[in-house]
């Protein structure tokens, strides 16, 4: 809000403080004004050229604000459900029930911290860095399941050391990589 003559103005703002969100900052505030040319004579038939300009008055307000804590409160159910799944690689191969309970419960957590999230946020027809992160997780939870799976195949055909050492290899290659994708995902979030 542009206060021409107030005690604002020896302050160098344009905008009065008291019209600022809670949490948000006021990046910068740019006021314009200008023509608008419509090419259109908006149905008057003794117009003979479709041209008509007025005068417009913009405002464009760029505001910002720290996210990490939404960010943790919006996610931290996801990375729970992720990192139970991911204890199933420390689970002796052989025990499939704790296996598959665990990742199959941490599968479903992430689906129902999906939909929990998807409530509290706008409808997006584009794919969000909220489906990013939890698409990766699901998938991963997924390869969880296939590997506790090829490891029971392992342990039930007597290749017990070969499960145990396919298990250590897919929990050091499956947590580099979802870690680099979650930070490669964040990390474009926050560049657009």
């Amino acid at each position: 809000m542009v206060n021409i003559g107030s005690p604002l103005d020896d302050l160098h703002k344009q905008y009065d403080p008291k019209f600022t969100l809670r949490g948000w900052s006021i990046d910068s505030f740019n006021i314009t004004a200008g023509t608008k040319i419509y090419e259109t004579n908006f149905g008057d038939p003794l117009e003979p050229k479709p041209h008509t300009e007025y005068s417009t008055f913009r405002v464009n307000i760029k505001i910002d604000r720290n996210a990490s804590e939404l960010f943790w409160k919006m996610f931290l159910g996801m990375y729970v459900s992720f990192l139970i799944a991911y204890m199933c690689f420390h689970i002796h191969a052989d025990n499939i029930d704790s296996r598959f309970a665990l990742s199959v419960g941490s599968l479903f957590a992430a689906v129902g911290n999906k939909y929990i999230v998807d409530s509290a946020l706008p409808e997006s027809t584009s794919f969000t860095l909220v489906d990013s992160l939890h698409g990766i997780t699901m998938i991963f939870i997924f390869i969880i399941v296939a590997s506790s799976a090829y490891a029971l195949r392992l342990v039930k055909q007597d290749k017990i050391k070969q499960a145990n050492r396919f298990d250590k290899v897919m929990s050091k290659i499956l947590l580099v990589l979802y870690i680099v994708l979650n930070a490669y995902f964040i990390s474009q979030a926050m560049k657009a």
